[in-house]
């Protein structure tokens, strides 16, 4: 609750940043305490290009997205559909709440510029920085 009040956000979105961030290995919360991991401590001291990378490299040792990854170089030129995404997610995270799922895996590979979706064609696919 604390951290919630301190960033001016409610409990319900600090606690899905929260997740995303244990998801990355950026933080680790143990008994309501929240703290960083080293690589955590990295990023928040990196300039932008450099926490960009850092993210990166994160991202790629996940599996969810080293399989997303592996599943989009596998298809024409390295682009899905939205569809086919969602049930590569639906896949490799069974138990999990598909859009969650979809939106962090998304916004995570949008800032790190691990992989792009175009939201007029609905279309997922490796970024080229990838």
């Amino acid at each position: 609750y604390k951290l919630a009040d301190e960033l001016k956000m409610e409990f319900g979105d600090t606690l899905t940043v929260i997740r995303a961030a244990e998801m990355l290995r950026i933080v680790k919360s143990l008994s309501g305490d929240v703290s960083l991991e080293p690589i955590g401590d990295k990023i928040t001291k990196a300039k932008i290009s450099s926490r960009k990378s850092l993210v990166r490299a994160q991202l790629a040792s996940i599996p969810v997205f080293a399989k997303l990854a592996e599943f989009l170089r596998g298809c024409p030129e390295q682009k899905a559909s939205r569809t086919e995404v969602l049930e590569k997610i639906a896949e490799f995270l069974p138990n999990d709440h598909l859009e969650e799922s979809f939106t962090t895996i998304l916004n995570w590979s949008r800032y790190a510029e691990f992989f792009g979706y175009n939201d007029n064609t609905e279309t997922f696919y490796v970024d080229q920085g990838n």
